[in-house]
């Protein structure tokens, strides 16, 4: 889900996170954009819904919740 380095900066207790303004629907728009063909070819059914009951700007680091959300998606996808 990590790559090699951001994992050695996870154990050695090195991560910086960057909380800010993070648009929800922005990161699911571009989630949506990257698994959607992969999903179709697959013959997946693939969707992202956003309750209207969350805020869609939260406080968070948007890159790295991107790239968690993006690993999860890739692994579920290949397997």
């Amino acid at each position: 889900v990590v790559d090699t380095e951001e994992l050695s900066n996870i154990q050695n207790n090195n991560v910086t996170v960057k909380v800010a303004p993070t648009a929800l629907s922005e990161v699911f728009a571009e989630l949506k954009q990257s698994f959607a063909t992969i999903a179709f070819n697959k013959g997946i059914a693939f969707s992202i819904e956003q309750s209207n009951e969350i805020c869609n700007y939260q406080k968070t680091d948007g890159h790295k919740l991107q790239k968690i959300l993006h690993g999860l998606l890739a692994y579920s996808f290949k397997h």
